[in-house]
């Protein structure tokens, strides 16, 4: 699962905004990822991904942006979860 949202993470940094259409579905995958937070490797790499994200589609982004922080906020709060 992890070598999946890499993979995706990576396309969206190298295409940028031409990743947009495939944004809302990708999100749906990271979401999950983060879900699963009781699965360390996975969560982190949602975790990064949300970054690279972040920096290729800006502004749009922002409507999945709150979601994924209360998850991330949620994970930080049970501290079950160690990021290197």
């Amino acid at each position: 699962y992890e070598e999946g949202i890499y993979a995706c993470s990576t396309l969206a940094l190298n295409i940028g905004n031409a990743f947009h259409p495939y944004l809302k579905k990708f999100c749906s995958f990271v979401s999950y990822g983060l879900n699963n937070w009781q699965d360390a490797t996975i969560c982190k790499a949602c975790i990064i991904s949300i970054s690279d994200l972040i920096r290729t589609q800006g502004i749009e982004f922002q409507s999945y942006l709150e979601e994924m922080m209360e998850i991330i906020f949620f994970i930080l709060e049970v501290r079950l979860i160690y990021i290197e």
